[in-house]
């Protein structure tokens, strides 16, 4: 097995994204091309520029005053932005806003980020040892239907802070209650919109080296190729008041169980359906009682390029939020690059 593994694993980390082929324009034919661009990139910022005013001046915060690109992704747009009379943070600091753009709805881009920010921001509120997650204002549609956005509170984020400063700070979030106010009322598992992550291998991980082995050979890569650019994640919720019982079948049906049906592959399905999968209750038998799993907010794609800091504060972003239980978080803790002291005692 360990050659197959080791192949495979150097397949991954060779791999890289198809590049088009380069077409050399006339100099004439080039700036009529630039012109359209430009052209275009105007009218595709304007209903925005539209938004942000009528949002800013609605909120009080006297509109905007500066807006500045600040990169793209393949999916979205950056802007840092300044408002005339800005609100506070909780450090009684002028706050700026980070604001994503896209021209495709709210509902596909930005719902399910905005509301795991969100439930993120209320369960690392209170004490010291806490995450520094930025607050979000507001996410919808554009007023003309054609694009959306998502405004949040801009950080100045820096590298990763030190390890055991970033293992309290998740151990609070983790140990935060499910309420009304974190989006989970019923204390269920799950979440209230599905969301993608990161294609990886951090539930099978989670499962032990052996069967992490045989799965990932035959599977990972092949739902890595199928999947590229985030892996669906289904959120549905569980019952309320849910417990060890209700995680063992949210885990087994919507994260391993999902991932093979995306991987299609017969071999592990089969292995996943008859050997493993009947005797995975096996795994967390002896967590009854007192030590009943509850749901645990996660952040859900941990890994190293989601860390940085700000304020002097661990910082996490990029979520594929839900509620589970809360060692899942780690399967993926090898990419993470955690060290002795993230598990403070």
């Amino acid at each position: 097995m360990a050659p197959y593994f080791a192949a495979a694993c150097l397949l991954f980390h060779n791999t890289v994204a198809f590049r088009s082929p380069v077409v050399v324009h006339p100099p004439a034919a080039a700036a009529s091309i630039m012109s359209k661009r430009v052209s275009t990139a105007q009218a595709a910022v304007a209903p925005l520029d539209e938004d942000l005013e009528a949002w800013s001046s609605s909120s009080g915060f006297g509109g905007v005053e500066k807006s500045i690109p600040a990169g793209s992704s393949g999916w979205a747009s950056f802007r840092k932005v300044t408002v005339k009379d800005p609100p506070t943070n909780d450090n009684d600091e002028p706050v700026s806003f980070f604001v994503k753009s896209s021209s495709r709805s709210c509902e596909d881009m930005f719902y399910g980020e905005a509301l795991g920010l969100e439930a993120m921001y209320e369960c690392s509120q209170g004490g010291e040892d806490t995450l520094r997650i930025p607050k979000v204002y507001k996410y919808g549609d554009y007023s003309t239907g054609k694009g959306s956005f998502l405004v949040m509170e801009y950080l100045n984020l820096a590298g990763r802070s030190d390890d055991r400063a970033l293992g309290k700070a998740m151990a609070s979030m983790h140990l935060a209650p499910a309420t009304k106010d974190a989006g989970n009322p019923d204390k269920a598992f799950g979440f209230p919109v599905d969301n993608t992550m990161c294609v990886n291998s951090c539930y099978f991980a989670w499962l032990g080296d052996i069967i992490f082995a045989i799965l990932f050979v035959h599977s990972y890569l092949h739902s890595f190729f199928a999947h590229r650019g985030g892996t669906p994640q289904p959120n549905p919720w569980t019952k309320p008041n849910s417990g060890t019982k209700e995680w063992v079948e949210f885990f087994r049906d919507h994260r391993i169980g999902h991932q093979l049906d995306l991987a299609g592959d017969p071999y592990c399905s089969n292995l996943w359906n008859n050997d493993i999968a009947p005797r995975l209750h096996r795994l967390f038998e002896d967590l009854e009682g007192e030590k009943e799993i509850k749901p645990s907010l996660l952040h859900g794609d941990l890994w190293s390029g989601n860390i940085g800091s700000a304020d002097a504060k661990p910082s996490i972003f990029d979520p594929a939020v839900y509620w589970g239980h809360h060692e899942a978080e780690w399967g993926v803790s090898d990419c993470c690059d955690m060290t002795v002291s993230s598990w403070p005692v």
